[in-house]
């Protein structure tokens, strides 16, 4: 399974909005949606994009129409005790080494390796430091 990070989300709603061709949209596209997955710590980010955005906007429908559909194609993976201890393990590893990581990133990669998938991301520098300390898969579509 390929859970898709929020940078690769993102990006692929901005390049499908603005009619590019991108990467992100190629690689997207390339597969059945069937592969794909989400976490519910990706669900908040973007969700907490999207009030922000209606915040300082006052509006936000198309984004949310476009989330709401996308989301609903994808299965989601939650955070669960098991994904909870996955997480302890990580964090105190990297604690350990004085890493500073964040706890979100340390969730979403928790998520991932509990179902053994492939991060797809577009910012490594953090699952870079993750995966030195745990099983996390992860390529970049940078």
């Amino acid at each position: 399974m390929i859970i898709l990070d929020t940078n690769v989300i993102s990006e692929y709603y901005r390049d499908i909005r603005d009619k590019k061709r991108s990467n992100v949209v190629e690689n997207i596209e390339s597969k059945s949606f069937g592969v794909y997955a989400t976490c519910s710590i990706i669900i908040a980010e973007i969700l907490a994009g999207i009030k922000y955005l209606e915040l300082k906007h006052g509006e936000a429908s198309r984004l949310r129409s476009f989330y709401s559909i996308f989301l609903e194609q994808i299965p989601c993976i939650y955070f669960t005790n098991e994904t909870g201890e996955i997480f302890s393990q990580i964090k105190s590893k990297l604690q350990t080494r004085g890493t500073p990581v964040a706890d979100t990133d340390i969730m979403i990669a928790s998520c991932v390796i509990s179902i053994d998938g492939t991060l797809i991301t577009k910012n490594t520098k953090d699952f870079e430091k993750i995966a030195t300390v745990s099983e996390l898969k992860y390529k970049s579509w940078g």
